[in-house]
C-alpha cells in the first residue's frame, strides 16, 4: 500500500507541477513537510507497537494514510485559489505523515517478531519486496493516465491501496489475539520493569548510514521526472510515463538484488562488495548520464546496492537490542524520513539553481557509505 501510494505521486510529479502552477521547489517543500510527523512520531508509534502489538497499530495508521491520499486527490481536482491550494496540500501531507509514522515501524516489527534473529535481514528484505511490488504497481496503474487523465489514474491507485488495507483486516480480523504475534504463552510471572531503552548515540554510525542513503534516494526520486523531461524534450504527460518506467526499473532491480544477494552471500564481506559496486557505479553512471537509457542504467545499479545494504543495517540494529525491536524500527523510520525530507529539499534546490547538474552529487554516496560502515565496524570492536 505504501509503495503504491508514494510511487504514484512521484510518477505524477510533472503533472502536479503543470496542474497547480507551483514550482518544483515548492513541491519539494510540500513533500518534505509531510515527512515531519513521520520523523517526530515514528519512535512513539514503535514503542506503542512494542506494548500493544503490531497489528492494531498497522490498521489504525493505514486508515490515516488512505484518508490523507483521498483528501489530497480531492484538493488537486478542486478549483481552489493558489493560496488555498497550497494550504490544503500541506495539511493533507501532514495527515499522511501522521499515519505513515505508524505503518512502517509496525510492519517491520511484525515481520521479525516470530523469526530467528539470524534471519531478520532476510525477513526485512522480503518486506522490501512487498514495498517494491507496490512501487511497481503505482507507475503501472499510472500508465492509464494517458487514456483517462492523471486524476482518474490517482483514483485507481487509491482504490488499490484500499484493497490492500481490506485484505489486512480480513486476514487478521479486528481483534489481535493475545499473546502478541509470535509469542509463546507463559505462566503468570512477577511483573518486571521494562528493559532500558537504547540511546540514539549507541547506534549513531548505523543511523547516520540510514540517513545518508535516504538523502540521496530522496533527491534522486524528486529530480527524476524533471531530468527525464529535459533529456527527452517531452511533455509533462510523457515525462510522467518515463518517470514511471524509471521507478519500475528501480523496483525490479531492488526486488532481484536484495533477497538474492542476502541468500547467496556467505559473509558480510560479499554484501559490502556488492552494495559498494551498485552504489558506486550507479552514482557515476547517473552523474555522466546524457540520455534516458543512461539514467535508467544508473537507477537500476543504485537501487540494487541500496536494496542490499538497507536490510543489513536494519537487522544489525535490531540484533543489538532485540527487546526494543519496535523502538528501533520507529527510530529507523524517523531517520529515513528525515533523510527523504532533506533529499527532497536538496533535489528541489538542485532543480531550482543547478538544473543541468542535478545528478552530479550521486558519486559522493559511495564515499559516505564506505566511511560510515567503517565507523560502525570500529564502534563494534
Amino acid at each position: 500500500m505504501m509503495g503504491l501510494l508514494q510511487s504514484s505521486l512521484i510518477t505524477a510529479l510533472p503533472w502536479l507541477i503543470d496542474r497547480t502552477g507551483l514550482s518544483a521547489g515548492w513541491w519539494s517543500v510540500a513533500m518534505a513537510v509531510g515527512m515531519v510527523p513521520v520523523a517526530l512520531g515514528a519512535p512513539w508509534w514503535g514503542r506503542l507497537a512494542d506494548r500493544q502489538g503490531s497489528l492494531a497499530i498497522l490498521r489504525s495508521a493505514s486508515g490515516l494514510v488512505l484518508s490523507a491520499f483521498l483528501l489530497l486527490l480531492l484538493v488537486l481536482v478542486s478549483k481552489a485559489a493558489a493560496l488555498a491550494l497550497m494550504v490544503l496540500v500541506i495539511l493533507t501531507r501532514l495527515l499522511h505523515g501522521v499515519g505513515a509514522g505508524g505503518v512502517f515501524p509496525a510492519a517491520q516489527r511484525l515481520v521479525v517478531s516470530s523469526s530467528d534473529p539470524k534471519r531478520w535481514a532476510a525477513q526485512l528484505s522480503r518486506l522490501q519486496i512487498a514495498v517494491h511490488v507496490g512501487r511497481l504497481a503505482g507507475p503501472g496503474l499510472m500508465v492509464v493516465a494517458a487514456v483517462t487523465g492523471v486524476p482518474a489514474a490517482l483514483g485507481l491507485v487509491w482504490i488499490g491501496g484500499l484493497l490492500c488495507c481490506l485484505v489486512l483486516i480480513r486476514r487478521h480480523g479486528w481483534r489481535e489475539q493475545k499473546p502478541q504475534e509470535g509469542a509463546t504463552p507463559k505462566a503468570p510471572a512477577t511483573r518486571r520493569p521494562p528493559p532500558p531503552q537504547p540511546a540514539w548515540l549507541d547506534g549513531l554510525p548505523l543511523y547516520a548510514l540510514a540517513f545518508a542513503i535516504t538523502v540521496w534516494v530522496g533527491a534522486l526520486q524528486f529530480v527524476l521526472g524533471p531530468v527525464l523531461a529535459e533529456l527527452s524534450f517531452s511533455s509533462p504527460q510523457t515525462a510522467t510515463a518515463l518517470t514511471g518506467t524509471a521507478l519500475v526499473i528501480a523496483s525490479l532491480a531492488a526486488m532481484l538484488a536484495g533477497p538474492l544477494v542476502h541468500r547467496l552471500a556467505r559473509s558480510t564481506t560479499w554484501l559490502i562488495l556488492f552494495w559498494n559496486f551498485g552504489i558506486g557505479v550507479g552514482g557515476l553512471v547517473l552523474a555522466l548520464a546524457d540520455s534516458v537509457a543512461d539514467v535508467y542504467a544508473g537507477v537500476a545499479l543504485l537501487a540494487a546496492g541500496v536494496a542490499v545494504i538497507t536490510p543489513w543495517y536494519g537487522a544489525t540494529l535490531r540484533q543489538l537490542w532485540p527487546e526494543a525491536r519496535g523502538l528501533v524500527a520507529g527510530r529507523l523510520t524517523s531517520v529515513h524520513t528525515c533523510g527523504y525530507g532533506v533529499g527532497t529539499l536538496l533535489g528541489g534546490g538542485l532543480l531550482e539553481w543547478r538544473p543541468d547538474q542535478a545528478l552530479s552529487i550521486f558519486p559522493l554516496l559511495v564515499v559516505a557509505v564506505a566511511a560510515l560502515v567503517l565507523w560502525a565496524g570500529a564502534r563494534r570492536r
